[in-house]
């Protein structure tokens, strides 16, 4: 296990640097704020995305996205939560991105 301490103000760099992780052979098992936490796996095993949600993660319309995503192999890995928005980070196999559709848009 392996845990970083970096802050992102820009969605698009984190998603970009989680996926350089991934392809260092570091998937992302947990974390919050500017706390990552990974465990070892194959280099490129999943490709991360970082969306935002309208609702609080644990409001039924999100519960039943997530459920979805959950059903397509995408794995929602850790949630943040602040003054003005809501993040969800998810990952997917590899393997399995070309046979699903990658984070349909919610609601």
């Amino acid at each position: 296990m392996k845990v970083v301490r970096k802050f992102f103000m820009d969605c698009d760099k984190e998603e970009t640097w989680l996926n350089e992780m991934s392809g260092k052979g570091l998937a992302l098992i947990g974390g919050a704020g500017s706390k990552y936490v990974f465990e070892n796996s194959s280099p490129g095993e999943y490709i991360y995305r970082i969306v935002w949600l309208d609702r609080d993660p644990n409001h039924p319309a999100s519960l039943e996205y997530l459920q979805f995503l959950k059903g397509t192999d995408i794995e929602h890995i850790t949630s943040d939560i602040s003054s003005c928005c809501v993040w969800i980070c998810f990952h997917q196999p590899l393997e399995c991105v070309c046979r699903t559709a990658w984070l349909v848009s919610q609601h």
